[in-house]
């Protein structure tokens, strides 16, 4: 299966989110399970799942909760995925990946994807007519910053639902008080 750990968003940071930057964007099929991935495993075995969940859970155990704040829209993979820029809290989330990645590949045979690591909250990706709208979307605007607290981290099994991605929590850990 595919999985990821990701950083909690509060709610209304959510709501925050989706009513500054994502409603009555008609081009823009909105991500339903709004979050921060901190680490993406392409193939996760049945019988590692305890074990990667009991890593998050220790790397949780020894942070603490930080802020975040985004402001801003840019796009990647040529207009397919529109995504929200993180301007503070970005060397947090960076130190989450690199311990959680060490972290997860000290379990057998699995490997955590080795791809360059960039935090961002996908906010939607554009229907395949609508990409140079989505371009158009991302430049040349004032945006308002967001900031919240991350909590917390949690841990999602990923499957593909004839075409977008279904997100389940397996887990979620707090972040030490």
């Amino acid at each position: 299966m595919r999985a990821f750990a990701a950083l909690d968003i509060p709610d209304d940071a959510k709501k925050e989110i989706s009513e500054k930057y994502t409603s009555g964007r008609d081009f823009l099929n909105p991500s339903k399970e709004m979050h921060l991935t901190v680490l993406f495993i392409e193939s996760l075995a049945d019988r590692h799942t305890a074990a990667v969940s009991e890593s998050i859970a220790r790397v949780c155990s020894g942070n603490h909760s930080f802020m975040i704040s985004a402001c801003g829209v840019e796009e990647f993979g040529h207009g397919r995925v529109v995504y929200l820029k993180m301007t503070n809290g970005f060397r947090n989330i960076l130190e989450l990946h690199r311990v959680l990645y060490t972290e997860i590949n000290r379990i057998t045979a699995l490997r955590a994807e080795e791809k360059e690591f960039f935090p961002h909250i996908t906010l939607g990706r554009p229907f395949s007519r609508d990409r140079n709208r989505a371009a158009e979307y991302t430049t040349g605007q004032a945006w308002s910053k967001i900031s919240f607290a991350c909590k917390g981290i949690s841990f999602f099994k990923s499957r593909n639902d004839g075409g977008s991605y279904v997100h389940t929590i397996i887990a979620s850990y707090p972040f030490a008080p």
